[in-house]
């Protein structure tokens, strides 16, 4: 330990040595205790000085836990804890190191009791564990685990108080909520994918890490994704989450859209092929059915010369060489790829078609291979009718005259 002048009764000051993957067990007055393992004076014990003293840490090897994957749903509420007092790492080995909740203890630490899945999360900062500041909690630089499924996080957090701005960051996601005191902000619900997930606090005003209190983290994985099927029999689709397409998909066939003639698209069915997050899809099945695709634990591999473009945040796409899936509601075998006119909203969890041409045709006919989809030709062709999709909704040009799809004159 180091060196301290004194004299008379004095309290030792806590360890701040680590060695390896060993375990600080108190003080001996003589290395050979030490080596035995014989503690005299527990560390932050009562000592009386009465001459010059050297005194040996004692060392027990320890076995560490490896850090296990988190099994399901899971959370970790600090307002479970049982311990009367705190878990604090200001002085000793622990301080802004890596650590599993689950090897505190062989540090000759005190355990945090109460805790779930401890040997799951990891924490690096100052306390594992906070009895005060009006609710319990752990401070730190970052907490994280490992997932072999995707899934949602929400984070419970607060400011460590009186400082700027600071919110929640998870895999780089930042949160809207900010915090500058111990209030107590939820996040929103952060997706997820397999592998490491890292929650961490952030400053509002230029994003460096911060230190941040954290009450409460819930995990939710996510197995698989649902949609369901139009009228017309099919359905785009993306998802957040990278999807094993290897897996048999529940009363649905998934389709990418592999090429276009300037007249028509070809779905073929996708490859047996983890995807990524955000690829563009075509489901068929049978009108009105729920379906249900299997998330997967890795990344994944885009699709080859896909032409559907996934949505995965609710967004306006432009009208340039971008068309959505469409049909009239009143005969849903009217169904195909419509040109944008203008600016227009896709829904999260949908998909559009970019055509590759610079000069692209008003309606994409769907066929599957080499063989039709529908009896449907080209929209009107014999009426010189063209039909388009504007703000969302589908139009009939005839003559110069736009009319809705029930007849109704909109402009001319």
């Amino acid at each position: 330990m180091a060196d301290t002048e004194a004299a008379g009764t004095i309290t030792l000051p806590a360890n701040t040595y680590s060695k390896g993957n060993y375990g600080f067990m108190g003080w001996a007055t003589t290395q050979e205790k030490a080596n035995s393992r014989t503690v005299e004076y527990p560390e932050k014990a009562t000592y009386s000085i009465t001459k010059d003293a050297t005194l040996y840490a004692v060392w027990t090897a320890t076995e560490l836990d490896a850090q296990a994957d988190v099994v399901g749903s899971t959370t970790w509420d600090w307002a479970d804890v049982t311990n009367e007092s705190s878990v604090d790492f200001s002085d000793n080995v622990l301080k802004n190191v890596d650590v599993l909740y689950s090897n505190i203890s062989k540090y000759g630490i005190t355990a945090v009791s109460g805790l779930a899945a401890q040997s799951a999360l990891l924490m690096n900062g100052q306390r594992a564990y906070n009895n005060a500041n009006k609710s319990k909690h752990c401070q730190v630089n970052y907490l994280k685990f490992n997932t072999t499924y995707p899934g949602r996080v929400t984070v419970e957090y607060a400011n460590t108080g009186g400082n700027a701005a600071r919110t929640v960051n998870v895999n780089g996601t930042k949160g809207s909520e900010s915090v500058t005191d111990n209030s107590t902000y939820k996040s929103e619900s952060f997706t997820v994918t397999a592998g490491t997930v890292t929650i961490k606090g952030v400053q509002v005003s230029d994003d460096a890490d911060k230190m941040l209190r954290i009450r409460k983290v819930v995990f939710t994985p996510v197995a698989s994704v649902s949609g369901t099927i139009s009228a017309a029999g099919w359905s785009t689709f993306s998802s957040p989450y990278p999807l094993d397409l290897s897996e048999a998909v529940t009363n649905g066939t998934v389709y990418f859209a592999s090429a276009s003639n300037g007249s028509t698209v070809t779905l073929e069915e996708a490859p047996a092929q983890v995807v990524p997050a955000g690829e563009g899809l075509m489901v068929k099945g049978t009108a009105g059915n729920t379906f249900t695709i299997q998330t997967a634990g890795e990344a994944g591999t885009a699709i080859s010369d896909n032409l559907l473009k996934g949505q995965t945040v609710t967004g306006n796409v432009s009208a340039a060489n971008h068309y959505v899936f469409g049909y009239v509601t009143e005969n849903p075998s009217t169904y195909g790829f419509y040109a944008l006119t203008a600016a227009t909203e896709v829904k999260a969890g949908k998909a559009y078609l970019e055509y590759p041409a610079a000069m692209a045709p008003s309606f994409l006919r769907i066929v599957e291979g080499e063989q039709s989809a529908t009896g449907v030709e080209n929209i009107e062709a014999n009426e010189k009718a063209v039909k388009f999709i504007e703000n969302g909704q589908l139009y009939i040009l005839r003559d110069g005259v736009v009319y809705d799809t029930v007849g109704r004159v909109i402009r001319k």
